[in-house]
């Protein structure tokens, strides 16, 4: 079965044209991340956008996405370091257990 969306073949557009999220978005996502909770998982984090703001307030964030040119792009932008990890994967794929256990 051939992918519908191929989001990757426009990676370098979205992410010259993406326009961000304003703070009150992250805001409101840092309010609603439970007291004690160091990790965070983004699903379909493209680029990287959300996923660097996450990793301000988490302690360990992964950011997945099934577009490699996407994920390229996010690890070229990005400040990798230890507690900020980006794959690509596709969800159905993703060995979530492994990262709760």
């Amino acid at each position: 079965m051939q992918n519908r969306n191929r989001f990757g073949l426009l990676a370098k557009d979205y992410a010259a044209h993406r326009r961000g999220y304003p703070q009150e978005v992250y805001r409101v996502i840092q309010e609603h991340v439970p007291k004690g909770a160091v990790d965070a998982l983004y699903v379909g984090c493209g680029t990287g956008v959300v996923t660097y703001e996450l990793a301000k307030f988490c302690y360990s964030v992964i950011g997945t996405d099934k577009e490699k040119e996407m994920i390229e792009l996010a690890q070229a932008n990005a400040q990798i370091t230890a507690l900020l990890r980006l794959l690509q994967q596709k969800v159905c794929h993703f060995p979530i257990l492994h990262l709760i256990l």
